[in-house]
């Protein structure tokens, strides 16, 4: 027995547009805001350890994100290649041509730099080139696309002007590969924070349930790379029902659960549970070289909190008849006293940290703490909460922005640099 469970983020609903104009109205006015924490320094065994009092202001050091896109792609109806669904992953090459995974097509999408549909690559199958659950993880240097299919164990490397180059198969040792976080610079592949458990694992029992997750890489010939060991995964809850030989079982994510984050990049992995706010950074080879702590308590998760993600569970529902059962499952869960430290992390293409706070129902944006490689905060900025970033370059932002009818479209936001 197998039971999968990843991270589920409600789907975007109609927010108070008024009172995200306020929001946005506010982050534009703010003039060269001031730091109002304090960072210290200290090392433990090679380990520099990275603590800071406090947060950084929206917009510090000059930095800003334009609310507005640049390029935008994408249609409700008209021409199929530019139909997105399910994007999974994607990235700007050097000269502006953007590439997507779309996994409602089972294709890699090219784009110009003017948002002109230039091809595609891959279809539905198991052959060379075809896949059943795509991501597109990034490129190496020369422009190599470095794709993953979770379903079929392999990794494919991809040309944008010549289509499929080679494939291979992930090892076992790697475990589990439908979660991905990120890619390093040499195409390595980091997989980890997936939840299953069956022969020869641990049994999980009915109630709240927190395994440990390992975390490990793969090259892009497969092969096992780098152990970064175990944090603790997701918090879920499991029932068993049935008798007479017959039985079900469901496991539900709780609400406010903790679920851990990793992402890779260039030469380093970062991996946090979310418990506390800590991130430690790997190198490629698994050592242990920096952890960043911001030292301010997390937020209390109250009964309004949790009523207000019962409800945007209710809003999720195809079947509103579905809605008691739904609501008196979720009151049962037990709820954390505090909420996740954070939510997500990005590295951009210059080495810095983008870490996205805990996204809550009620929340009209996504908002970043900046790191740099030393591990000191930088700034903070935010964008409309139905933007799921790709990539992060020097002067972009490349997101995925899903519209009321959840139609997806690519968005190319401009990033104004500061002092680093």
């Amino acid at each position: 027995m197998n039971i999968w469970l990843e991270r589920i983020n409600p789907r975007p609903r109609s927010l108070l547009l008024g009172s995200l104009f306020l929001l946005l109205t506010v982050i534009g006015c703010v003039s060269e805001p001031q730091s109002s924490f304090e960072t210290q320094f200290r090392d433990s065994v090679g380990v520099s350890i990275v603590e800071s009092t406090g947060f950084p202001e929206l917009g510090m050091g000059g930095w800003s994100l334009d609310q507005n896109p640049s390029l935008t792609i994408g249609t409700f109806d008209g021409d199929t290649l530019y139909q997105l669904y399910e994007v999974s992953g994607g990235t700007r090459l050097a000269d502006g041509r953007i590439v997507i995974s779309d996994n409602g097509s089972f294709q890699l999408r090219s784009f110009g730099s003017d948002g002109r549909a230039l091809g595609t690559f891959g279809r539905e199958g198991e052959g060379p080139g075809e896949f059943e659950s795509l991501r597109l993880m990034g490129a190496l240097d020369g422009d190599t696309l470095v794709v993953m299919d979770g379903s079929l164990r392999r990794i494919s490397l991809f040309h944008p002007d010549h289509g499929f180059v080679r494939q291979s198969t992930v090892d076992d040792e790697a475990g589990t590969v439908w979660v991905t976080n990120g890619m390093f610079g040499n195409g390595s592949i980091v997989f980890g924070g997936g939840l299953s458990f069956g022969p020869g694992g641990d049994t999980p029992s009915d109630g709240l349930n927190r395994p440990d997750t390992p975390y490990r890489s793969a090259t892009v010939d497969g092969a096992v790379d780098a152990d970064f060991g175990t944090v603790p995964g997701s918090e879920y809850f499991m029932r068993t029902q049935g008798g007479g030989g017959e039985f079900f079982i469901s496991a539900s994510l709780i609400p406010y659960g903790r679920h851990p984050s990793g992402f890779a990049s260039q030469d380093r992995f970062y991996l946090g549970s979310a418990d506390t706010y800590e991130i430690s950074g790997f190198d490629q080879a698994g050592r242990l070289q920096v952890i960043i702590r911001i030292l301010e308590p997390l937020a209390p998760v109250t009964s309004q909190d949790v009523e207000r993600l019962i409800q945007s569970r209710l809003e999720e529902l195809e079947d509103p008849s579905n809605a008691p059962g739904v609501r008196s499952s979720l009151r049962e869960m037990p709820t954390p006293e505090t909420m996740p430290a954070y939510q997500s992390f990005r590295v951009d293409t210059e080495g810095l940290l983008w870490v996205e706070d805990y996204l809550r129902p009620d929340d009209g944006l996504r908002s970043w703490t900046l790191f740099n490689r030393e591990g000191v905060p930088l700034t903070r900025l935010a964008l409309h909460r139905r933007n799921r970033i790709l990539d992060i370059g020097e002067d972009f932002v490349l997101a995925v922005y899903q519209d009321d009818l959840e139609v997806e479209y690519l968005r190319l936001y401009t990033l104004h640099r500061g002092a680093s």
